[in-house]
């Protein structure tokens, strides 16, 4: 609830407040991921910052049929990363916890192809621990063999009820079913969208929550056998529209292809203009400088053939003019080889930042991309801190990255990750904001395992400060937190609503390694 206005406002001057500080503690969640037979889960948790910010303590739980399990604890330093398998059934989720500094968690859930699901990896950044009420996944498909299903998890003490609809480019449709959807607590509920709207291209998915708390994610499942295409994606959701939208990567050419889903769920027509980031600079498509997006629709923009001749991969920003929108993009390979195909669907970033936080694993695929996006009008000048499973340090090859304003910078990382199991990127700049994405495809056993998604921004894990309030006499003002920001040491495990958590079995307590003095490892890969 926002605070009660006062009648005297002190303007703020200080920087800082302005801008926010960091969080001293939070959760993340993780919706989609288990480890079903046929698929393997990995949990990365990693602490963004540098040498002499304070370490971030963390506790990997995993929840299902009402009990939560500890499954690690670790104490992070700036720029290291833990890895956590958790080893659970078909309908467990996983709830990370941090104090004393900021972390941010992120799964890769590998699909073996085994249980007739397709070869794939849903991999990306776990849902902050935000008390939204609305979420919103801007595209997914149920037709031609297509299946894409929904997660709803519940990791408090209490249960919650949420309705379920969804938006189609022709407009609402509210299945009476999910109108009253009741997750029990610490448990989760999976929906396979396909029952509900089968056969439909484009579909957008609305949670709303009624009571409770509970995290939404998806995933998307493309099968060679019927649609020609083997792919697995995570469907990450928005809590909130944007006017701007930034989606790392986009393709064209022989067997490619991309596509943007825009949701516009308010009651006016929602113009979106498009600009490609390049290598050599912003530009604006001959074919699709603006597209309209009509009320409660979702909307497909075909991108194909709308690239400069010689360029096959890009960037792109949209922008709507006052009528805030939701966007993801997609990336889909087709091939004769069915493991040479791959889809992937990234949800656009709704706004640069100055740090961002990747991870990944350097074992599981043999291609990785850092991709940094400058949609700004000013150049931008980066340097990042990686970890590789053992200590931090910070390479030449990251150091002083220089993206022109409007441009497209593509580091490769595989040279620098040495067969390391996983590995994180701290990712900041000094001289203003950018988008931080990685991509990766390529196995050692021949799949694709394709995989788009950008990073998570700093304002994950910082609170906005507001400008001081002074009370007038005979007035009152409500104080409280952000929401998302857990008002106690998340390690004591109570829920906001005073139930506290059952006994949890514990598992490893591991302590990350202090990194190293990024001057002595500058030359270290």
């Amino acid at each position: 609830m926002d605070p009660v206005e006062s009648s005297v406002v002190v303007p703020s001057v200080d920087p800082a407040l302005e801008a926010g500080t960091e969080a001293v503690s939070g959760r993340s969640i993780c919706a989609v991921g288990d480890a079903r037979p046929g698929t393997t889960l990995a949990v990365d948790v990693a602490r963004p910052g540098v040498a002499g910010d304070a370490p971030a303590t963390t506790e990997v739980i995993g929840f299902e049929g009402g009990r939560a399990t500890t499954l690690a604890t670790s104490r992070l330093f700036p720029g290291a990363a833990s890895r956590t398998a958790p080893d659970a059934g078909a309908s467990s989720a996983v709830d990370v916890r941090w104090s004393g500094g900021p972390a941010v968690t992120a799964r890769a859930w590998r699909l073996d192809g085994e249980e007739d699901l397709p070869e794939g990896t849903a991999a990306g950044p776990c849902v902050p621990g935000t008390a939204a009420t609305s979420w919103t996944i801007p595209g997914l498909t149920t037709a031609g063999g297509a299946e894409a299903r929904l997660r709803l998890a519940n990791p408090h003490g209490s249960g919650a009820t949420v309705a379920v609809g969804f938006l189609t480019p022709e407009g609402p449709d509210d299945p009476t079913r999910l109108r009253n959807v009741s997750i029990a607590p610490r448990e989760t509920l999976e929906l396979v969208l396909n029952e509900y709207l089968p056969e439909q291209p484009d579909l957008a998915v609305v949670v709303e929550v009624a009571s409770g708390r509970v995290a939404v994610e998806g995933v998307q499942l493309t099968r060679s056998a019927i649609g020609g295409v083997d792919g697995v994606s995570l469907l990450q959701p928005a809590t909130e529209p944007s006017e701007v939208w930034t989606v790392p990567w986009i393709i064209q050419g022989e067997g490619r292809s991309s596509w943007l889903w825009i949701t516009n769920r308010t009651d006016r027509s929602a113009p979106v203009e498009l600009t490609y980031h390049t290598p050599d600079g912003g530009i604006v498509p001959e074919l699709l400088s603006e597209v309209s997006v009509p009320p409660g629709t979702v909307r497909r923009v075909d991108l194909a053939g709308t690239l400069p001749e010689g360029i096959d991969s890009a960037a792109l920003t949209a922008r709507s003019d006052g009528v805030p929108v939701t966007i993801s993009g997609v990336a889909r390979i087709e091939a004769e080889d069915p493991s040479d195909t791959g889809f992937a669907v990234q949800l656009g970033a709704a706004a640069s930042d100055g740090t961002w936080t990747i991870t990944g694993s350097g074992a599981i695929r043999n291609t990785e991309q850092l991709r940094l996006i400058n949609p700004g009008s000013e150049p931008v000048t980066i340097d990042a801190i990686l970890w590789n499973g053992s200590q931090a340090s910070q390479p030449p090859e990251l150091a002083g990255l220089e993206v022109a304003p409007g441009a497209l910078l593509t580091v490769p990382l595989q040279g620098l990750l040495d067969g390391s199991p996983s590995w994180a990127l701290t990712v900041r700049s000094a001289t203003g904001e950018f988008v931080a994405a990685s991509l990766s495809s390529g196995d050692p056993d021949g799949a694709r395992h394709l995989v788009s998604t950008t990073g998570a921004p700093s304002s994950w894990w910082t609170t906005p400060r507001s400008p001081l309030r002074r009370l007038a006499p005979g007035t009152a003002q409500r104080l409280g937190t952000e929401l998302g920001i857990e008002p106690i040491d998340p390690l004591a495990r109570p829920d906001q609503d005073g139930t506290p958590d059952p006994p949890t079995d514990r598992g490893d307590e591991t302590e990350a390694t202090p990194p190293a003095d990024p001057d002595e490892d500058a030359g270290d890969s």
